[in-house]
């Protein structure tokens, strides 16, 4: 549903850049929401990621996935970046 890549930074913080395009996403009103959903995820565990910058770009099947598997697909990506951390 997801594609999240990474990259260390000098910030300290972790950062998140999003890629949801009309192509995969439909119109404004469902890529905004896919946004929204993705930035909710990132606040809510952005505290445990260490500090990197983060891309991530949304595939079509996040268009028509309810939020709650949306929250857990980010979550197991959040969690994977952990565990190599």
């Amino acid at each position: 549903m997801f594609v999240v890549q990474c990259t260390k930074n000098d910030a300290g913080t972790a950062r998140l850049g999003m890629a949801v395009s009309t192509r995969n996403a439909g119109n404004s009103v469902v890529r905004n929401r896919i946004r929204r959903l993705i930035r909710e995820s990132f606040r809510m565990h952005r505290q445990d990621l260490p500090a990197l910058d983060f891309l991530v770009t949304a595939r079509p099947a996040a268009a028509s996935a309810e939020n709650r598997v949306v929250f857990a697909s980010l979550a197991a990506h959040w969690q994977r970046v952990k565990a190599k951390a």
